[in-house]
């Protein structure tokens, strides 16, 4: 059997995907914005996550939007009004990228995300 070039891409494509998205959950779990924000960065930095299927990128976009919901609601009381607001910047970055991952979608192939 002849070695294919790109014939393992796409399964390349998604392991590479699911070991960032997974870390970057994990480290947002435990409280490490910094390794999470730096995951997000592998993620949207690479060009090949168009190469996932839809449900891959339903489930990676679904992550990136808890992460930024959760930055709006996990307000402490008593933060600085700067702090609120620098929060609310880092929620726009995470809901604006998992708005970019549905974006690309197929409205075929998934009929209830528009």
């Amino acid at each position: 059997m002849e070695n294919i070039p790109g014939v393992h891409q796409k399964p390349k494509v998604q392991a590479i995907m699911l070991y960032y998205s997974s870390r970057m959950e994990a480290a947002w779990r435990e409280g490490n914005d910094g390794v999470a924000d730096f995951m997000l960065q592998k993620i949207t930095e690479n060009d090949q996550y168009s190469l996932l299927v839809s449900r891959d990128r339903q489930v990676l976009a679904a992550k990136l939007l808890d992460i930024g919901k959760s930055l709006l609601r996990d307000n402490k009381k008593g933060d600085a009004i700067a702090t609120n607001g620098a929060r609310a910047c880092d929620a726009v970055k995470w809901v604006q990228k998992a708005f970019t991952m549905t974006e690309q979608m197929d409205n075929a192939e998934t009929p209830g995300i528009a």
